[in-house]
């Protein structure tokens, strides 16, 4: 069946690459289409309707950051609903804040209600009934969008995962009532909060074996070099489902063989400092965040917007700049101790980053060097701002104003090591050199990895690598490309020859028309006069012949025949220039189907790509 072929090849993959396009309707349906020709060989004669999460009235992206696209494909008196839950926008700030917030920690679920509610309004908006199959397909954290409602409340019958974001304890904690109270009985905690001291194997055991048998069908394809595969061991997260495991990046011994030397303590401090962020960023934003980590009154800086707005609340309100520096001053230590934990075991991290092939020996002396000189000045920053209090509270006026101007000044420094250090890592080609661990999360990387043969993915189109000709070097063909140009320039030759020929019927019956119609009125007055030449006596000017009168008017003339011959050349011109068109173009598809001649489906697909 069409509709099977979707999940069962590669469609669904590309076509979730496609939608981060966000295209219109026609255009997704026409790009679909093409997809389907390129990994069938077939052409699909259904139909695709399209829903997008900003026309939906349930959902609100802004406040959630969710993405999502409802398509309704049917063919053949087949249909399903097919949901694609978009994976984390690099340009969506609310998108990295859920990430953290919602994604691992479970402070939110907001993504997922999101999921759960675009589905049903999708399957009102297109009046499915309720034997129709729902899918979900996503990529990162749209897969754990599509599972977390998936396995809880059955949203969806079958779901798709690439590079996927698995579920976490704590997100399903939050989403699912039910999980809770089990995860409540079976560990004998009260307060939410206290999940977060459950033993990590325990607690990721626990929900596996309780979502392991829900019904659902989850299907991932995963690469071992994606860097969200190496977190999801270390990182407490829970894999369900059919996985299909690839090495895309066979040179490279992948991400997680760094993350699994990385300390528990050390991971334990990253998920407590995100604990403690999310916690506070769900319950008020930056506001709390500020409250809980450092004691700031966020009401206090709220309008200190430049260095002149800073001036301003130093001199006209010392006493909310001394309450704030106590409160800074009180809570910095802890947070320092926390970063300084992960900081001394910066060796451990980019040594093994070099090990393993990802940067080089000079990268990774630089990013030790760079963090090291960090964490030296908020030293200074912790040393100075308790010498500022303590002033505060003993020292005179002046001594007072110059520890603010010396914490000023190391404040100051900070700002520049800061600048400094980003300015020499990114000289240093470290983030390029890290890049193939972005790429790795990509889904292009995973198509290429389950590709067999001559056939690579680059972008959204299909390559075509050739062996050569008579030796020389392969040459690389876009698929997709020259499938489209194939079809868009016959269509456009064809629909140019029914313009031609349009015009030639048009000015033929046009002139033929005229000169038929003008021709028929002269033979007419010819008739007329030789028929009644008495009556054309003063036009024939009898008046100069006094003593004769006109009897009889024989006129003679000949009517030559319509001669349109440089009309015909003209016309003649235009249809060879069709002609050389088509020539042009079919010559570039021989050219193509002889590089590649031992793809039997090349030709067929050529043909096939005239009917979409």
């Amino acid at each position: 069946m069409s509709l099977d072929k979707i999940t069962a090849t590669d469609v669904w993959m590309r076509l979730v690459n496609t939608e981060y396009d966000e295209l219109p309707s026609s255009q997704l349906e026409e790009k679909f289409k093409y997809i389907y020709l390129e990994e069938t060989g077939e052409i699909f004669n259904g139909d695709l309707k399209m829903f997008h999460s900003s026309e939906s009235k349930s959902v609100n992206p802004e406040k959630t950051g969710y993405d999502g696209t409802a398509l309704l494909i049917s063919e053949g008196g087949e249909e399903e609903l097919f949901i694609i839950n978009q994976g984390t926008q690099s340009d969506t700030p609310v998108d990295w804040a859920y990430n953290i917030k919602g994604a691992f920690l479970g402070q939110t679920v907001d993504q997922a209600e999101a999921a759960r509610e675009f589905t049903r309004e999708a399957k009102i908006h297109f009046d499915v009934e309720e034997d129709v199959s729902v899918n979900a397909l996503g990529h990162s954290l749209g897969n754990q969008n599509g599972t977390v409602t998936g396995v809880s409340d059955g949203t969806f019958d079958e779901i798709y995962g690439i590079n996927g974001l698995q579920i976490s304890p704590y997100s399903q904690f939050r989403y699912d009532r039910a999980f809770a109270n089990e995860v409540r009985e079976e560990f004998k905690i009260v307060d939410s909060q206290e999940i977060y001291e459950i033993p990590k194997e325990d607690l990721v055991k626990f929900t596996k074996d309780y979502f392991e048998n829900t019904g659902v069908k989850i299907k991932q394809v995963i690469s071992t070099d994606d860097p969200l595969y190496g977190i999801t061991e270390k990182g407490g997260l829970v894999a369900l489902g059919e996985i299909e495991y690839l090495d895309t990046n066979p040179e490279l011994s992948g991400i997680k063989t760094i993350i699994d030397d990385i300390p528990d303590d050390v991971l334990k401090e990253f998920i407590d400092l995100g604990v403690v962020y999310a916690s506070a960023d769900q319950k008020g934003g930056i506001a709390e965040v500020l409250r809980q980590t450092l004691g700031v009154n966020y009401d206090y800086i709220k309008d200190i917007t430049s260095l002149q707005s800073l001036g301003q609340w130093y001199l006209l309100n010392q006493s909310e700049v001394d309450e704030t520096l106590k409160a800074i001053d009180s809570n910095l230590p802890p947070l320092i101790d926390k970063l300084n934990l992960i900081t001394d075991n910066s060796e451990v991290i980019f040594g093994r980053l070099f090990e393993e092939g990802y940067i080089t020996e000079d990268q990774k002396k630089i990013m030790i060097e760079e963090i090291s000189k960090l964490a030296q000045e908020l030293e200074y920053v912790q040393n100075s701002l308790a010498y500022n209090v303590n002033t505060d509270e003993k020292g005179g006026f002046i001594d007072k104003l110059t520890a603010d101007g010396v914490l000023g000044m190391v404040i100051y420094n900070l700002y520049n090591a800061y600048n400094d250090a980003m300015k020499n890592i990114n000289n240093s080609g470290i983030m390029d050199s890290l890049a193939s661990i972005v790429d790795s999360h990509s889904i292009n990387e995973l198509l290429n990895a389950r590709t067999i043969g001559n056939k690579t993915y680059v972008g959204k189109d299909v390559i075509y690598t050739s062996d050569g000709v008579s030796g020389g070097k392969p040459i690389k063909v876009n698929m997709s490309a020259a499938l489209r140009f194939y079809n868009e320039g016959i269509v456009s030759l064809e629909n140019k020859l029914q313009y031609i020929n349009n015009l030639e019927k048009t000015v033929y019956e046009e002139l033929t028309h005229i000169f038929n119609s003008r021709r028929s009125k002269i033979i007419s007055g010819i008739s007329s006069i030789e028929s009644s030449p008495r009556s054309y006596a003063a036009m024939l000017e009898e008046h100069k012949y006094m003593l004769m009168k006109i009897k009889d008017v024989k006129i003679i003339e000949t009517i030559p025949r319509l001669n349109i011959t440089h009309l015909d050349e003209d016309i003649e011109r235009m249809k060879k220039s069709v002609a050389t068109g088509r020539d042009f173009v079919e010559r570039y598809r021989s050219a193509i189907l002889q590089l590649f001649r031992e793809e039997e489906n090349l030709s067929k697909m050529f043909d096939l790509a005239r009917e979409i």
